[in-house]
């Protein structure tokens, strides 16, 4: 008595479930598959969004009501270097530079 309504239950509840993930699969390929361009584009538009912030990049403000800033921006250098032309350079060279020759 109780196998019964356990399986029951049980098919009841796979059915349930497979109705649920086909109902979800058969709108993803709608989605994917389905040619519209103003959907497209409502997509597009919701995706992007362009805000302007309140305070400038890298500034960091107090919480507080007084407008006292933590943080500021500074201005960085950065320096990148490319090792494949370090290492043409060093191939090239036979004698050691010269500040390594004042450091010795």
């Amino acid at each position: 008595m109780i196998d019964k309504r356990q399986r029951r239950r049980f098919i009841i509840v796979a059915v349930l479930l497979n109705c649920a993930l086909l109902g979800v699969v058969s709108r993803l390929v709608y989605l994917h598959l389905k040619p519209d361009t103003t959907e497209k584009a409502r997509t597009e538009q919701i995706r992007r969004l362009k805000e302007s912030l309140i305070a400038p990049r890298g500034r960091i403000y107090e919480s507080s009501a007084s407008p006292g800033i933590m943080a500021m921006n500074m201005a960085v250098k950065n320096v990148c270097v490319d090792p494949t032309i370090i290492l043409k350079q060093a191939k090239r060279r036979t004698s050691p530079p010269a500040w390594r020759a004042a450091f010795n």
